[in-house]
C-alpha cells in the first residue's frame, strides 16, 4: 500500500495495480517475498511471477531458498484465514522448486511446523529412505510465523495442529536465522523481555539433497526462468536499496541477523 514505496514502481497507482513481490540475493540465501493481499492463484500475473522466480534461482550460488509473505500458509489459530488458499494453490510450487524456508507474519505469535507437505509432516516418511535416495525423500518446508514483533499477542488454539511443532504467544521476540553452510541452518527465538532463548532449531540438508541442484536433476523447467539478478518489476539493486528502508526487513542485510515481523 501507499505506506510502503517498494510495493509498486508506480505509488500513484491503485492498490489492485500494484505489484508488490520482489525477490533477491544475500550471502547463501536467495529471498522470494510475494503478496498474500493479491491474486495468488494459478494463472495470475503473480503466480506466473512467482513460478518464474523460483525456477529462476541458481542453487550452485543461493543453496538455501526461502519464500516470505504475511499471511502464513500454516498457522494454529482459531481465526479464519488464507492458508486454505495458499496450500491450494502455491504449495506445490514450494515442494516443485525445492524451498526450505518460508516465513510468515500477520498473526501476532511464534510458531513453527514440521517440515511439512501438504499438511503431513515428512520426517516420518523419510526415515524410511536412504540419505542419498532422492527418489524415496519427499520433500518438505519449515515454516515459521514470526508475528511476536510487538503488537498484542494472538490466542493459539490447544493442543497443537499435528504439524505445529512449537507455539508460543507468551512473550514478544525476534527470529535469528543462521545459514551456516549450504547444508545447515540454525535458528534461534530469542524474547525481547530478557534476551532469553524461546526456541532453538537446526535444518540439515544432505548432501544428495544439495547435489541436485548442482546437477539440475530437480526437474526445473528452464525456459520460464527470468535472470536471476532481476525481480518482477525492478532490478536487484533498486529491489535491495529500497528493502532496506523498511525496518521490518532491514535485518535481512546480514544472514546471521534477526529477523522480525
Amino acid at each position: 500500500n501507499a505506506n510502503f514505496p517498494f510495493a509498486s514502481q508506480n505509488p500513484s497507482s491503485s492498490y489492485a495495480d500494484r505489484e508488490p513481490w520482489y525477490d533477491f540475493s544475500y550471502g547463501n540465501v536467495h529471498t522470494v517475498v510475494f503478496s498474500t493481499e493479491h491474486d495468488f492463484t494459478v494463472g495470475s500475473p503473480q503466480y506466473k511471477w512467482l513460478e518464474r522466480t523460483l525456477a529462476a534461482v541458481d542453487r550452485t550460488i543461493t543453496p538455501w531458498l526461502m519464500v516470505a509473505g504475511h499471511r502464513p500458509m500454516y498457522v494454529d489459530t482459531a481465526w479464519p484465514g488464507t492458508d486454505i488458499a495458499l496450500r491450494a494453490n502455491v504449495e506445490a510450487l514450494f515442494h516443485k522448486y525445492k524451498v526450505d524456508v518460508a516465513i510468515w507474519g500477520h498473526n501476532h505469535s511464534y510458531q513453527r511446523t514440521c517440515s511439512v507437505n501438504n499438511l503431513t509432516c515428512v520426517e516420518e516418511h523419510n526415515k524410511n529412505c536412504a540419505a542419498d535416495d532422492i527418489d524415496c525423500l519427499k520433500h518438505g518446508v519449515q515454516h515459521f510465523v514470526i508475528g511476536m514483533a510487538g503488537y498484542e499477542l494472538n490466542p493459539i488454539p490447544d493442543p497443537k495442529a499435528d504439524y505445529m511443532m512449537v507455539t508460543n504467544n507468551d512473550t514478544w521476540g525476534y527470529l535469528k536465522m543462521d545459514f551456516k553452510d549450504e547444508y545447515e541452518l540454525t535458528t534461534t527465538f530469542y524474547s525481547d523481555a530478557d534476551g532469553s532463548v524461546k526456541d532453538t532449531f537446526t535444518l540439515k540438508k544432505t548432501k544428495a539433497e544439495v547435489a541436485q541442484y548442482h546437477n539440475a536433476t530437480d526437474g526445473r523447467n528452464t525456459t520460464v526462468a527470468v535472470p536471476a539478478t532481476t525481480s518482477s518489476t525492478t532490478s536487484s539493486t533498486k529491489s535491495i536499496k529500497s528493502i532496506k528502508s523498511i525496518k521490518s526487513i532491514k535485518s535481512i542485510e546480514s544472514t546471521t541477523a534477526p529477523l522480525a515481523n
